[in-house]
């Protein structure tokens, strides 16, 4: 079974680690997101990144398909192999159907397509948060596919 990390009901921040090579990525979602007093991590490459969930709670991944010494898939991989699940968004240059599909295998909540546009990236972390934490909705992770988070068309995918 896969822990999940919780969310404080104390008032806690929620946190978010942002995993991108590129500074202005980095600079656009830290701008966006300290506008509503997320808790954030940064970190330029998918080593980083794992050191930072390795010794920190993080509730959102928002990770960059393409880093420079691995990709977002093999961070998001790196978490179930810590044993925890936490929902990640990918963002990538240029979206195709390759990324798309090992996305959906993957179980990315999203992927955006860069630059990211402010209102479309804060609803989305709204709607994932909504479903993964106040709602609470979390999935557990054993194995087995949950009936909510698949459709017929990922099942002919598998």
């Amino acid at each position: 079974m896969v822990a999940q990390a919780p969310v404080s009901t104390a008032g806690e921040p929620l946190r978010i680690l942002v995993s991108d090579q590129d500074e202005q990525a980095r600079e656009a979602l830290r701008r966006c997101l300290q506008r509503r007093h997320y808790e954030l991590y940064e970190a330029g490459s998918g080593r980083e990144a794992l050191h930072i969930l390795r010794r920190r709670v993080v509730h959102v991944l928002v990770s960059a398909v393409e880093l420079p010494d691995t990709t977002g898939f093999d961070v998001a991989r790196g978490l179930q192999e810590l044993d925890r699940w936490v929902p990640f968004i990918l963002t990538v240059s240029e979206l195709n159907k390759e990324v798309f599909l090992r996305a959906l295998l993957a179980r990315a909540f999203t992927v955006i397509q860069k630059p990211i546009d402010d209102w479309l990236f804060q609803s989305t972390l709204d709607h994932l948060v909504g479903r993964w934490y106040r709602m609470g909705v979390p999935p557990v992770r054993d194995g087995r596919r949950s009936s909510r988070r698949w459709s017929v068309r990922e099942e002919e995918l598998l």
